[in-house]
């Protein structure tokens, strides 16, 4: 039994709503769905009363409170396992999909504390690795584009800074049509369909990438598989395009004679903005270290020529 599954229903029974559910989840809602079947076929019972308005059965009651103080439990061991840890470990910890040699580098000469890069699953929840306890920093695609998870951050009593600290490009087969390009505008981007980091980031990536580029190229997203950048190894991305960090991009590209990459459009670099959090009244080490480690990201943001995050759809 995942526990993704147990979280996933706890988040239900709040709403008792699949599609309010599935939008705070980052889900489709055919996915929650499946997912909450999923537990009523591996527990033999019924959870959900979907024929009286999604109200939980007795049992699906029952097994609700059984869930939440699971997770709780299981919540608990792994912070008294993280605070074990970091009695023997110092560093600060920094949770990043996929950092950057550029990052890394100037990181390391102005940072007055040791570090370390901890990795976060793709499309898991912006604060996830700090609600772990598994970083003290994280970066993530800013969601300041979306309110609620800025309302979340504050009632987590998180601070974060937004910067566009990594340069993106667009990846695509050699079979697609646009791959024949020596370089990409954006009007050749109409009506491409994007793939996304995965079911679960569908929804941030999607309104990233329209603020990006701009509505009016009537993009399409379908859901990856993806688990890391790394599968850029191997991955077939079929008549869709991806956007991943520019070095990952190349680094997991060079050796592949079937896939195009372009680094810019219109001529202009472009990226992502993201965020940079942690918990407000952190010890002072990480307080100076999200200072530090944001104004590292502002400055390779400015070192790269990155465009704001509109540019590309305002000058469009």
């Amino acid at each position: 039994m995942r526990t993704q599954h147990l979280e996933e229903f706890v988040v239900f029974s709040r709403h008792l709503n699949f599609g309010e559910a599935a939008e705070e989840l980052f889900i489709a809602k055919s996915t929650l769905s499946t997912h909450i079947a999923q537990l009523e076929h591996e527990t033999g019972l019924k959870l959900v009363d979907r024929a009286n308005g999604n109200a939980l059965t007795p049992e699906g009651a029952i097994f609700l409170e059984g869930a939440k103080t699971a997770l709780g439990s299981l919540n608990d061991t792994i912070g008294r396992c993280s605070r074990f840890r970091q009695e023997t470990d110092r560093r600060v910890r920094i949770a990043c999909s996929a950092p950057t040699t550029a990052l890394a580098s100037l990181l390391s000469t102005r940072i007055d504390a040791p570090f370390c890069f901890v990795d976060c699953a793709f499309g898991e929840q912006p604060f996830a690795a700090l609600d772990a306890d598994r970083a003290d920093l994280a970066i993530t695609y800013s969601f300041a584009c979306l309110p609620r998870l800025v309302d979340e951050a504050r009632e987590r009593g998180l601070a974060f800074e937004c910067a566009k600290p990594f340069p993106l490009s667009i990846i695509m087969m050699k079979t697609h049509p646009l791959a024949t390009r020596k370089r990409l505008a954006r009007p050749d981007l109409a009506q491409a369909t994007i793939m996304t980091s995965g079911v679960l980031g569908y929804e941030h990536d999607r309104l990233l990438t329209t603020n990006l580029f701009g509505e009016d190229l009537h993009l399409a997203f379908a859901p990856g598989s993806m688990q890391s950048f790394n599968d850029l190894l191997i991955v077939d991305l079929g008549p869709a395009l991806l956007l991943a960090p520019k070095e990952a991009a190349h680094r997991c590209c060079a050796g592949r004679g079937d896939m195009a990459l372009f680094d810019d459009v219109d001529g202009r670099p472009f990226g992502f903005p993201m965020a940079v959090a942690w918990r407000k009244g952190a010890s002072p080490v990480v307080e100076r270290a999200a200072a530090t480690l944001h104004a590292c990201m502002k400055k390779i943001e400015c070192d790269e020529g990155l465009c704001d995050h509109s540019a590309i759809a305002q000058a469009g």
